[in-house]
């Protein structure tokens, strides 16, 4: 089902200045007689959005610089300005004041559309089956134009095929499951592409500005992290040393313990020497006083003991 849209306000960029009137309702309920610039209104609205079947009136071709228009979402208020020189739309959600890159009417190379962005705001996806096709200017004429605005010479190329198969998605009578798979992933590489557009374009600026891209911030970091792997692996490997070393340094304390064990079981040893050759010495020496005293005994005496005379 389609979700809420409501067109506020069109304006026209004429001379540098911006003019135009606001709505109260959305298009297709805008009322206007023959010749009272209803069409006219509502072809320069969706022009705006991004529709490709509209054909403009000379008098804003030749006298407009680009249209804007403003309208209400489920997902808050948007304001839309198209260039008409350049054929794009950037998109300005006026809630969150986010803007869109600008978005061409007619891209190239699978980009997004400017009336697919539209028909998401709308919560419509935009199709291309066998069956027909869902684009925005089958939805406008379907649900958001009155009768008399969308007549074949305004909406030249929306065929019966590609009504039938909108009137389907948009009130929710769409049997074709494949049709709605193909049309998802037509819009998720829609996505892709735009995406890769704006990452290539942010990282041209970047470069002009001589910051580094997303691609050299990868390869730092895959610097970084290769560097950490080898202090982690440079860590791990001090630690095992480490350990080694603390066993071998556990080893040699326990044989300078037993070395000062074995000291000083030696020194009690000494000790123990030393006193028995205190003995020993003191034993010695009175042994050679004897010795003295026999060898003195044992020979001749040429003096009387008493007198000391010959």
């Amino acid at each position: 089902m389609a979700g809420k849209f409501t067109f506020l306000k069109e304006e026209f960029l004429i001379e540098r200045e911006w003019g135009g009137i606001d709505l109260g309702a959305s298009m297709r309920h805008l009322r206007a007689g023959i010749g009272a610039g209803g069409s006219t209104v509502s072809e320069a609205a969706f022009a705006a959005l991004g529709a490709t079947s509209v054909v403009l009136t000379p008098v804003i071709v030749e006298q407009c610089e680009a249209i804007r228009v403003e309208f209400a979402t489920d997902d808050g208020i948007w304001s839309a300005p198209l260039d008409l020189a350049a054929q794009h739309v950037t998109y300005l959600n006026k809630s969150t004041g986010e803007a869109e890159e600008p978005l061409h009417v007619r891209p190239e190379a699978g980009e997004l559309a400017a009336g697919s962005f539209a028909l998401e705001r709308m919560g419509i996806p935009a199709m291309e089956t066998p069956r027909g096709n869902v684009t925005l200017d089958t939805v406008l004429v379907l649900v958001y134009l009155q009768q008399h605005h969308a007549g074949r010479s305004t909406f030249g190329s929306v065929s019966a095929a590609d009504m039938n198969l909108t009137l389907e998605v948009c009130f929710g009578v769409l049997n074709e499951e494949a049709a709605r798979l193909k049309a998802q992933v037509h819009a998720a590489r829609s996505r892709a592409t735009r995406d890769a557009t704006a990452l290539r374009k942010a990282n041209e600026q970047r470069q002009q500005y001589g910051l580094p891209t997303s691609f050299d911030l990868d390869m730092e970091q895959e610097r970084y992290s290769r560097a950490a792997d080898q202090h982690a692996a440079d860590l791990l490997r001090l630690a095992q040393e480490i350990e080694h070393h603390q066993g071998v340094l556990t080893g040699r304390d326990a044989e300078a313990a037993r070395g000062l064990q074995a000291v000083s079981s030696a020194a009690t040893a000494a000790d123990q020497a030393h006193q028995m050759l205190a003995a020993l010495y003191g034993r010695r020496g009175l042994a050679r006083q004897r010795l003295e005293a026999a060898e003195a005994a044992t020979r001749p005496r040429k003096h009387c003991p008493e007198c000391e005379q010959p």
